[in-house]
């Protein structure tokens, strides 16, 4: 307290509690910044703070500090100019599309999409003048023969949700930016520790982080990748719309970055031992209950080979096993005794989920048999555990299930 100044009343010491904490040294984590706004000395610094871009002490709606450090580690690591974080996958991925797509632009889609990204497509993007053209991205001639209607952007997974599907991006991306479309991948299934598409020919990146980046499913958030001239207009809608990421979020988010690289490959060396074990035991007869075992690394996947080539002998964390039908897949999940079924993926721990009931029962069920989403269809969110414990609790399970 300054010399002869009084005593604060009992309100005032109230309302400014600990506004003034010392900070020394650096703390091992970053701090979160549990405040909607900063206050200033002066305007030129609250002016300073208002034409800073997004990780200025000023607004929590317009970024912090940590955002900014999370946004960079995320640029850095998918190797382009600028991130921007959200608070869902969803409202990072429509931003995206918003940004790169005008009202009465084209969207080049391709037809294995997340459920609910679909479901923007053909209701809200179209609502607001968007035109939506759908092709298969594995065949370069009908990608090809669609882009002479010029879209403003091609919109595509390369490792697709649920059917797993491959799709070779740096082939689809150089016809792309040959006919002046822009490029947007949904890399959810694909983390920049498994594959960098932006170095495969991206140009804006997607990713639900609340899956992978995060990793332990206690986050919902979303970032935006690309190019800073793109990134600002996405951080803007953003801005606009209140699509924030809270501090909290951002803190867990950054916490889980730290392991990412070691979950990633934990994950995918677990997925490829099941995906080889069930193929085996299913075509030795030992396992009646599956129909199939979908994996990119098994015998018959098409671009299979490129994705390895690509993703440094990995296949990514996913597998899908069906089964006979609804029932039966209903039966699997009903026998798990510690695999869950969890409508979401890429935790530390191994989930299931059924895609028609879960993240593509939006979709009208003819198309999703045209993609391969048949009722049967499990697909598995592997983890990091000893995947012996996995296999043996999946076949118990399987084992209660009818002959496929």
């Amino acid at each position: 307290m300054t010399a002869g100044k009084r005593a604060a009343g009992v309100g005032t010491q109230c309302a400014r509690a600990a506004l003034h904490a010392p900070i020394r040294g650096e703390p091992t984590a970053p701090p979160i910044p549990q405040a909607t706004a900063w206050a200033f000395r002066n305007v030129e610094d609250a002016d300073a703070a208002f034409n800073a871009s997004g990780d200025s002490e000023l607004y929590a709606r317009l970024g912090t500090p940590l955002h900014g450090a999370v946004e960079r580690t995320l640029a850095g690591l998918e190797g382009v100019e600028a991130a921007c974080l959200f608070s869902t996958g969803m409202a990072a991925i429509t931003a995206a599309i918003d940004a790169l797509c005008p009202p009465g632009a084209l969207l080049l889609a391709s037809p294995d999409l997340y459920g609910t990204t679909d479901t923007y497509l053909n209701g809200m993007f179209r609502e607001r003048g968007g035109r939506v053209a759908r092709v298969d991205m594995a065949d370069l001639g009908a990608v090809e023969r669609a882009l002479a209607d010029r879209p403003a952007a091609v919109l595509l997974e390369v490792l697709t949700n649920p059917s797993l599907k491959v799709l070779e991006l740096d082939r689809v991306a150089a016809l792309a930016h040959a006919a002046g479309a822009l490029v947007l991948v949904d890399a959810t299934f694909t983390p920049p520790t498994l594959l960098r598409v932006a170095a495969l020919g991206a140009d804006v990146v997607h990713h639900s982080a609340s899956k992978f980046l995060a990793g332990h499913g206690d986050v919902s958030a979303g970032v935006v990748a690309g190019p800073r001239a793109v990134v600002d207009r996405v951080r803007t809608r953003r801005s606009v719309l209140g699509a924030h990421l809270g501090a909290l979020e951002a803190w867990l988010l950054a916490r889980g970055l730290r392991t990412l690289h070691l979950r990633t490959a934990a994950a995918c060396d677990n997925a490829l031992f099941l995906a080889h074990r069930f193929e085996h035991r299913r075509a030795a007869g030992r396992l009646p209950a599956l129909r199939r075992v979908v994996h990119p690394a098994l015998p018959g996947h098409a671009a299979a080979g490129w994705l390895g080539r690509a993703a440094g002998g990995r296949f990514g964390m996913m597998l899908c096993i069906e089964l006979k039908d609804a029932d039966a897949a209903a039966l699997f999940v009903r026998h798990l005794e510690d695999i869950r079924l969890v409508p979401s993926l890429g935790d530390v721990a191994t989930s299931v989920t059924i895609p028609a009931r879960s993240s593509h029962r939006g979709v009208p069920p003819a198309e999703r048999l045209a993609r391969g989403i048949t009722d049967g269809l499990v697909r598995i969110s592997v983890g990091v555990e000893d995947p012996l414990d996995v296999a043996e609790d999946m076949e118990r399970a399987l084992a209660a299930c009818p002959a496929a």
